[in-house]
């Protein structure tokens, strides 16, 4: 049976005044089970905005995964080109491509599909065709964990883990937030998670970020 272990746990403090406020980072001070006993760099917690109402963060993390076996999503988005009658706002849409194990390779772009082959030259690099046409080329980079393909940069598109936000005033008891988090994928970073939620209302308190995710 597949069993859920903690992936990040790391915690932060907030000092919240009348006019400020102020954050010491201490990010991966504790660090959860992970599932296999090798090394893997630390989750970062790579980026922050803070207010009164509202507290944003990224939150980096960096799972074993085969490269070669994933689906992508461009960091840029593009615009669905509608009819121009079309009324309301501008929906945007992301290019993918998605890697098998089996060396198939589909580029979807706006509403077109092109399936074909690819092949690994080297360590990180790989050659695609699609039915008779140029060879297209693609490179994995492992320290930013991107995905360039025909020079569009892509991140690996993951399933959302459970994300529970624990406060705790002198670092003893924590007590799980009961406030809402917004969770969603950050496309700036390889595997990094966008959190938004409301602080506690105390003047001063320590908060840590649990992430779980699915063991293979």
């Amino acid at each position: 049976m597949k069993s859920r272990s903690p992936f990040l746990l790391s915690f932060f403090h907030l000092d919240l005044t009348v006019r400020f406020l102020t954050i010491s980072l201490l990010c991966s001070l504790i660090v959860g089970t992970l599932w296999s006993q090798e090394k893997q760099q630390s989750p970062q917690i790579s980026k922050h905005s803070l207010q009164a109402e509202q507290i944003d963060l990224t939150v980096r993390f960096f799972p074993d995964f085969d490269w070669s076996n994933v689906n992508y999503r461009s960091k840029k988005t593009f615009i669905i080109d509608f009819p121009p009658d079309f009324e309301g706002p501008p929906i945007t849409t992301r290019d993918q491509v998605r890697l098998h194990e089996n060396g198939m390779i589909e580029w979807l772009q706006d509403d077109m599909i092109l399936l074909g082959t690819f092949q690994i030259t080297k360590q990180f690099t790989l050659e695609a065709q699609f039915f008779g046409e140029r060879i297209f080329y693609g490179s994995f980079n492992p320290t930013t964990r991107t995905f360039t393909f025909e020079g569009l940069e892509y991140v690996p598109d993951f399933e959302i883990p459970k994300v529970t936000i624990q406060t705790s005033d002198r670092l003893g008891q924590w007590v799980t937030l009961e406030n809402s988090i917004e969770v969603k994928q950050n496309f700036d970073w390889g595997h990094a998670l966008a959190l938004t939620f409301a602080p506690t209302v105390a003047k001063s308190n320590f908060y840590r970020v649990l992430i779980e995710q699915q063991a293979p």
